[in-house]
Formats: structure tokens, C-alpha cells, sequence
């Protein structure tokens, strides 16, 4: 977004942060919201997250396959190459 190199639509794409937070609060408002939802919403996070944290490879791990994702939502930190301190 912020690369002076690219486009100014392909930077505009991201503005869709500032409205559709909005946008969601407006329809749950309108519609409603099962309450069963959050908790298994919240559960199915915390299952993906734990998943990633345990059995995905740590940074900076050399792989055979290049293309296995590695430091999955920067569970280990902000780096891809050194765990966080």
C-alpha cells in the first residue's frame, strides 16, 4: 500500500478497511446475531492458531519444499527468519 512503485488502484484496493467495518456493524444491527456463534467461532480460531503455533515449522527452519508455509500469521513474531525474544 504504502510502495510508491505500484499503482495507485492496486494501493486503493486496501481502503476497504475503513468502510466495511461499518458496513458490518449496520447488517449485524439489522439482521441480529446467534449467540452460539461466538463461542464457536472463538473456538475454531483457537484451534487454527494452536494448529499453526505446534505443527507448523518455526522460522528460519530450512525446508525441502520451499513452497510449506512457514511463521503462519507471525505466530512466532514479525520475523521469518529468527523466533521472537
Amino acid at each position: 500500500m504504502f510502495d510508491a512503485n505500484r499503482s495507485l488502484f492496486l494501493r486503493g484496493l486496501s481502503l476497504f478497511h475503513g468502510w466495511l467495518p461499518f458496513l458490518l456493524l449496520f447488517v449485524v444491527a439489522r439482521l441480529g446475531y446467534d449467540r452460539r456463534a461466538l463461542f464457536a467461532w472463538t473456538g475454531l480460531a483457537w484451534v487454527a492458531m494452536l494448529t499453526c503455533y505446534f505443527f507448523m515449522p518455526a522460522p528460519g527452519a530450512i525446508l525441502a519444499n520451499p513452497l510449506v508455509p512457514v511463521n503462519i500469521d507471525y505466530g512466532y513474531g514479525f520475523s521469518d527468519t529468527t523466533a521472537q525474544n
